[in-house]
């Protein structure tokens, strides 16, 4: 009798060891593969992201790259402005046909791309847009010219180009050549 309950015994916890690590081993492979779909999903969002972040970052440089583009348009036709070009050939009314549309495409092009401009760089370029405006501005008061010829000057020759500089240069930090 005790020789059939330790057979017994043995049989029963063999059965119980070998059907326990039967189901173990399902759930093992059932845990694996699971992990691996797992792995591939963060694989593929990762590589979204990437690609993603990739995009971003390309239309980020376009924006400056057109931004710039657009603020040099400007600065070349404000020299029309310049007073030694005032009573010369061209009229005051072609002077402001050419200079006012592109000081409004860099301040358009400005607002519609300020999303991927560092606070910084767009509190630079709000001073650029109003000293912009108050050249113009100052250039268009006919009757102040001769006492506004001065600032038009030092706008045009000084300030303007400085804040190109500065705004350059701030782009190039912004998207990372210095």
């Amino acid at each position: 009798v005790g020789m059939l309950v330790i057979i017994f015994r043995k049989t029963i916890l063999s059965y119980i060891e070998s059907h326990f690590l039967k189901d173990l081993e399902e759930h093992k492979k059932i845990l694996e593969k699971d992990l691996e779909e797992y792995k591939n999903n963060l694989e593929k969002e990762a590589f979204e992201h990437s690609v993603e972040f990739s995009r971003m970052h390309e239309e980020k440089l376009s924006s400056i790259k057109e931004l710039f583009q657009k603020l040099v348009v400007f600065e070349n036709e404000l020299q029309l402005m310049h007073p030694v070009q005032i009573g010369a050939t061209i009229s005051d009314q072609e002077v402001q046909e050419r200079v006012i549309p592109p000081a409004n495409n860099f301040i358009d092009c400005y607002y519609k791309n300020k999303l991927f401009l560092s606070d910084a760089l767009c509190e630079e370029i709000d001073k650029v847009i109003h000293l912009i405006k108050g050249t113009i501005i100052k250039y268009q008061l006919k009757e102040q010219r001769h006492a506004n010829w001065k600032e038009v000057y030092d706008a045009i020759t000084e300030k303007i180009p400085a804040a190109r500089e500065n705004i350059r240069k701030a782009f190039q930090k912004n998207i990372g050549i210095t």
